[in-house]
């Protein structure tokens, strides 16, 4: 099923996630949002289409200069780090390692 996440104001569907990855996911949402690319792409939200907006807010995700921190780095690659462990049949029953 779908899972869709919320941010005040912003609805972000997420396609057919595990549930364990969902938390993962708002946390790199959370992380975004309070960019300056993000605060300036959502200023402007009214003006912009929804796949316009939907791309502008990735970009602000990859942009190195747009403010995303080394914070926002590691849980982009704490939710990788869950999408691959849902691939692999013995961390998708014992769970993810814990170090």
């Amino acid at each position: 099923g779908r899972e869709v996440v919320e941010a005040p104001g912003v609805c972000v569907k997420v396609r057919g996630m595990s549930k364990d990855c969902v938390e993962a996911q708002r946390a790199l949402w959370d992380c975004v949002v309070r960019t300056p690319c993000a605060v300036a792409v959502r200023s402007q939200r009214l003006s912009l289409s929804e796949a316009e907006y939907a791309r502008q807010m990735q970009g602000c995700l990859k942009d190195k200069n747009g403010g995303a921190s080394e914070e926002c780095s590691a849980v982009r690659y704490a939710l990788f780090e869950c999408r691959r462990s849902q691939l692999d049949m013995r961390t998708r029953i014992k769970g993810p390692k814990v170090h």
